[in-house]
């Protein structure tokens, strides 16, 4: 009995849920409201990182592909 009225109470609070984030004045307050600041704030403060991450895996991946063409001329 309980089960049943816990599973029709989110059941009700998921559609719900869901009906509000079709709504598109909703979705541009949390677009502009709780998105854009957090990613601003992330390409604020890890900007470096994000490029240092990235000029790293080019590096290896530059090293991994002269390697195997070093390995294929080897052959």
């Amino acid at each position: 009995m309980t089960e049943k009225l816990v599973c029709s109470f989110t059941k009700n609070i998921v559609k719900t849920i869901s009906n509000e984030f079709k709504r598109k004045d909703i979705r541009r307050k949390i677009m502009t409201n709780i998105v854009e600041p957090l990613m601003q704030d992330m390409l604020n403060n890890y900007y470096s990182y994000i490029v240092s991450i990235t000029v790293a895996m080019v590096v290896i991946i530059l090293l991994l592909i002269t390697l195997i063409i070093l390995f294929i001329i080897k052959k």
